[in-house]
């Protein structure tokens, strides 16, 4: 019997403080253990290359959505709301947002934000908010199905996580025509947005510059209307008959090797150490 192994990094392959997660240290010390190791953007499939990693080793396959999910034709109602789905966790950083909405909030007294989510950090949140009297400003939301009521009344997204693999509501975004604000974080923001006009990148952890892109994409409507047809024009990359054609090609890769294998004998020693 002759086989290919391969692994899937879905998520940021580092810590915080640079060392590597323990789910993928076997993966990264010992790249021999794969055929082929599947990452969700160029940008990790960069870096990996530059800390060691085999280039042909890697491969990139990213995140895609339903094709029966998404809609024929977007509807955009007149906002001023940012939506951010996410977790209430530390790690997604919506205190930073909230800070920096407080900024956008002198200038656009009407402007709304609209998180959904849930997590260990909602009721501490939500605390801080009324703390502020900001309850008609900020509304802290829980899970919701209606993703699609949420884009429609919605002028903009946006993602404060301090990193990510690729974030699915930022595709997701896309597909509903919502432009994108996020911080420059690895992995998946600039791998999106790259130059098509569906957002904006802003530098990591700067509140100022979060709460500057926001104004300025809130008081401009033919900028919001201009982005959101770059948004749906962006979208069509990560539908699933486009993804697809990634995956044919790994499938073929694998059994292309394997036919490479089949007039070696089997070294079970060898195969016993790749499952792990």
């Amino acid at each position: 019997m002759n086989c290919t192994v391969s692994a899937v990094i879905h998520s940021h392959h580092q810590l915080l403080n640079g060392g590597i997660k323990a789910s993928y240290r076997h993966l990264l010390e010992q790249p021999q253990l794969v055929d082929r190791l599947i990452v969700l953007t160029d940008e990790q499939w960069q870096d990996l290359q530059q800390e060691g990693i085999p280039g042909a080793r890697l491969v990139v396959i990213p995140n895609h959505m339903d094709d029966s999910k998404i809609p024929v034709n977007p509807q955009k109602e007149p906002s001023e709301t940012v939506i951010y789905l996410a977790r209430y966790s530390e790690e997604k950083q919506h205190l930073t947002l909230f800070n920096a909405f407080r900024k956008v909030s002198a200038q656009r007294p009407d402007a709304r934000l609209h998180t959904y989510g849930v997590g260990p950090l909602r009721r501490k949140l939500s605390d801080q908010v009324k703390a502020w009297g900001l309850e008609d400003v900020i509304k802290i939301n829980g899970f919701t199905s209606d993703i699609a009521a949420v884009h429609r009344h919605a002028c903009c997204t946006v993602l404060c996580s301090n990193q990510e693999g690729q974030s699915l509501s930022a595709v997701e975004a896309m597909v509903y025509g919502t432009p994108l604000i996020s911080f420059a974080i690895k992995y998946g923001p600039r791998d999106i947005l790259q130059d098509r006009q569906a957002g904006i990148l802003v530098p990591y952890g700067d509140e100022e510059a979060l709460a500057a892109a926001l104004v300025r994409v809130i008081s401009d409507k033919a900028l919001q209307k201009e982005m959101q047809a770059a948004a749906i024009r962006n979208a069509r990359r990560y539908y699933a008959t486009a993804i697809a054609g990634r995956w044919e090609s790994w499938l073929q890769h694998n059994e292309q090797r394997m036919k490479e294998q089949e007039e070696k004998p089997l070294n079970v020693a060898s195969l016993k150490q790749r499952v792990v």
